[in-house]
C-alpha cells in the first residue's frame, strides 16, 4: 500500500502550496470538517462556548490547533519515503489522540475535508493523478492512526 515515487511526488508538489499558507489553509480544513460534521466541535475544549462557523474561525486556539495539523502532515508527507518512520509518527499521533476521545470516524471524515481544501488550495498541482495519489496516502495514513487509536 505505499505510495510510489511518482505519487510521493504528486503529493509533495500539490502540498507546496497549500502548505506555504498553512494557518489559513488549516483554519479553512477545520471550519469545513465543523461545517459538514457539527457534532465535532464539542470534542475541542477551546471552542466550547463558540457558536457559528464565523466565530470558530476566528479562534485564536483553532488558528493555533490548525497549524499543528498542517505541521504533522508536512512531517508525514517528509516521511513517505521511510516508512518506518512514518508509521512511528503516525502510531504516536493516534496514540495521542486516545485521551481526547477521538473515533476511526473522526478521521474519516477528515479525508474528503483534507480532498476538498487540497482541491481549492493546490490549484493546478492538484490534478486527478494528485487527487488519487493523496486518496491513497490519506487511506495509509489513516490505517495506522486508526489502529494506534484501537489499541
Amino acid at each position: 500500500m505505499a505510495l510510489s515515487a511518482g505519487e510521493i511526488k504528486l503529493v509533495t508538489d500539490s502540498w507546496t502550496a497549500v502548505y506555504a499558507n498553512k494557518k489559513a489553509n488549516g483554519v479553512a480544513l477545520f471550519v469545513r470538517l465543523f461545517s459538514e460534521n457539527p457534532g465535532f466541535q464539542s470534542q475541542f475544549r477551546y471552542l466550547d462556548g463558540v457558536s457559528g462557523l464565523a466565530a470558530i474561525e476566528k479562534t485564536p486556539a483553532l488558528g493555533d490547533h490548525a497549524v499543528k495539523v498542517m505541521d504533522t502532515i508536512n512531517s508525514w508527507i517528509g516521511s513517505l519515503g521511510d516508512s518506518s518512520a512514518m508509521v512511528a509518527k503516525l502510531t504516536a499521533l493516534g496514540t495521542s489522540h486516545i485521551a481526547l476521545k477521538v473515533t476511526p470516524a473522526n478521521f474519516d471524515a477528515m479525508g474528503p475535508v483534507l480532498l476538498w481544501m487540497l482541491q481549492e488550495k493546490a490549484g493546478g498541482a492538484f490534478t486527478p493523478a494528485a487527487k488519487d495519489a493523496w486518496a491513497k496516502g490519506w487511506d495509509l495514513m489513516k490505517s495506522h492512526i486508526v489502529k494506534a487509536l484501537q489499541g
